[in-house]
């Protein structure tokens, strides 16, 4: 008798983690989380907050000093479609831009496009974007991180930017 009720809580701890939003609970997930957008599919990291609006998720580790954030945009080429996730993630971000280059089509996106921007040594911050396009959508990633967080949080970082896929 005792298994059952061990069974009937676990199942209703997993039933609930299947129904809320980890948007609107606001509190780290408790595992590796399959999500979608309207253009792609990717890996939330157990442990961080996800923030979903209606063209954008964000991504926040624990130590709360970095962002991950994945937009999806309508432009014509990829510099457009980076300048649209910038407008909808953080308008007032100004940072010059380093260096683009663009990169191999890979995973079923056709064209893709790095960005890097300047930073100050002082800052000791990673800020980069990429913009990549599946049919006539883009899906944009921004990083804001720390370099300790970011060094320390780079297997999260890769997850979710690794699985990244065209929707369908």
């Amino acid at each position: 008798m005792r298994y059952v009720g061990i069974i009937g809580l676990a199942l209703a701890i997993g039933l609930a983690a299947v129904t809320a939003s980890p948007a609107s609970a606001g509190e780290p997930l408790v595992a590796d989380t399959s999500l979608a957008s309207a253009n792609a599919t990717f890996t939330a990291p157990l442990g961080w907050r996800v923030a979903t609006e209606a063209n954008k998720n964000i991504f926040e580790p624990p130590e709360g000093d970095a962002h991950l954030a994945l937009i999806d945009v309508k432009a014509a080429d990829a510099d457009a479609a980076v300048a649209a996730g910038w407008a909808a993630y953080r308008p007032d971000a100004k940072r010059p831009l380093r260096l683009a280059t663009p990169q191999a089509p890979y995973n079923g996106w056709k064209e893709r496009r790095m960005f890097s921007y300047e930073t100050s040594p002082n800052e000791k911050v990673v800020v980069y974007a990429m913009a990549w396009r599946a049919e006539w959508d883009w899906t944009v990633v921004i990083v804001e991180a720390s370099r300790a967080t970011f060094e320390k949080r780079n297997a999260a970082f890769s997850l979710t930017i690794g699985s990244l896929r065209p929707k369908g």
